[in-house]
């Protein structure tokens, strides 16, 4: 896991929310028969006034939304 901080100037964050794609594994895939080996599961974000945490898992793609 990989923690990084993101600062948005300007902006309180009110709500912040997200998703991460990512497999047990770099090599992680999904078949027929395991269906779910890679899936969306939850973002751990945790928000400061403008500073924002996110954990991030390896070998993953997260998505983050920010609302004001």
């Amino acid at each position: 896991m990989q923690t990084i901080g993101l600062t948005i100037v300007g902006v309180d964050a009110s709500k912040v929310s997200g998703r991460a794609l990512a497999g047990a594994s770099m090599d992680a895939h999904n078949r027929f028969d395991a269906p779910e080996k890679v899936s969306p599961v939850p973002a751990k974000i945790e928000v400061a006034g403008e500073r924002i945490g996110i954990t991030l898992p390896p070998a993953s793609v997260t998505t983050i939304e920010v609302e004001k």
